[in-house]
């Protein structure tokens, strides 16, 4: 189970003195026990902890992204670092390529569809790709083929 296995990689981390990854494990560790607080159930299945886990995936992407742009890369490096750690307990991301084929299908699959049904097609095709594929990039292939 994920949650055991990241238990395990976290005392690892610690013997053997990897600090940037003692915190990052740290602070996903704190984010899971959160997330159970919040649901007030003990997360059984893998599904729930790899939800917290793109959450914060989802949150050092923004860190990332505001350090960049804030001309502070000694924290941008760090975020990359802890993106590096999370991504090694997600299920593998899908290419660009491959999303593109699954959202020219259910293009294909709805019918003649415009740009401001976006938020349909956006439904079905992540009932897909959920958890395999960044919603940012599904969002931008979408646009891109509802807009050609």
């Amino acid at each position: 189970m994920l949650k055991e296995k990241l238990e395990k990689d976290y005392i690892e981390a610690y013997k053997a003195h990897d600090e940037q990854r003692v915190s990052t494990l740290r602070m996903l560790r704190a984010a899971v026990k959160n997330a159970e607080i919040d649901k007030m159930k003990k997360f059984e299945d893998d599904s729930e902890v790899e939800a917290v886990i793109r959450t914060e995936v989802k949150k050092l992407r923004e860190t990332l992204t505001m350090s960049t742009d804030s001309n502070r890369p000694e924290l941008a490096a760090k975020a990359e670092e802890e993106l590096k750690i999370l991504a090694g307990y997600l299920p593998e991301q899908m290419d660009e390529a491959a999303i593109r084929a699954v959202v020219a299908e259910k293009i294909k699959e709805l019918g003649p569809v415009t740009i401001k049904e976006m938020g349909r097609v956006t439904g079905e095709v992540m009932k897909v790709l959920k958890g395999k594929a960044d919603g940012g990039l599904v969002a931008k292939v979408i646009k891109e083929q509802l807009s050609a």
